[in-house]
């Protein structure tokens, strides 16, 4: 009988000491179930803290815009950096070309109205007006073209990312594939 008490008194002590080790393990742990969390009042302020992430950023829209035709660059009115509409002026061309083509399709509309009056009194042959008016509708589409194209107009709206030449450089448009990037 008293082996029976031997051991149970044993059996409850043991389990006593085995409960004691788990309550120190959790003081020393630190962690008593409760999380230490800040609350604070959301209000209108700088941010103080900043996240950084690496990633890639891409443009809904890119447009590498270029002038129809070649010439020096006369005036640029945006730079890298300037927020575009569409249509907005870009690029002004150097407009001596220009004004030359206007001069030749003057003498050529000259010239094909006086053939026009003497084919009407035979004073002419049909072949002779009909290069008249050949050489008259290549000047005027010629002209009518540099007209179109001297100003470059943005093509979309968008930020100018990038000018590849400045004012003063000549554009070639068979050499240069694009004057400004705009990205949307």
């Amino acid at each position: 009988m008293y082996r029976k008490i031997f051991i149970l008194i044993s059996l409850v002590l043991l389990i006593l000491v085995g409960c004691q080790d788990k309550e120190v393990e959790k003081e020393e742990s630190g962690f008593s179930g409760k999380r230490n969390v800040k609350v604070v009042t959301a209000k209108i302020g700088e941010i103080s803290e900043y996240l950084k992430y690496s990633g890639k950023v891409e443009a809904v829209t890119i447009a590498n815009a270029s002038p129809s035709m070649s010439g020096k660059i006369e005036k640029l009115f945006v730079k890298e950096g300037d927020s575009v509409k569409v249509d907005n002026l870009l690029v002004k061309l150097d407009q001596t070309q220009l004004e030359q083509t206007r001069i030749q399709f003057e003498n050529a509309e000259k010239n094909y109205l006086r053939m026009q009056k003497l084919l009407e009194s035979d004073a002419i042959d049909k072949q002779t007006f009909d290069e008249v008016e050949t050489t008259y509708n290549i000047v005027k589409t010629s002209y009518e073209f540099m007209l179109d194209n001297i100003e470059m107009k943005a093509p979309i709206s968008g930020i100018v990312t990038y000018i590849y030449k400045k004012e003063g450089e000549k554009f070639d448009s068979m050499m240069d594939p694009f004057l400004i990037r705009i990205v949307n």
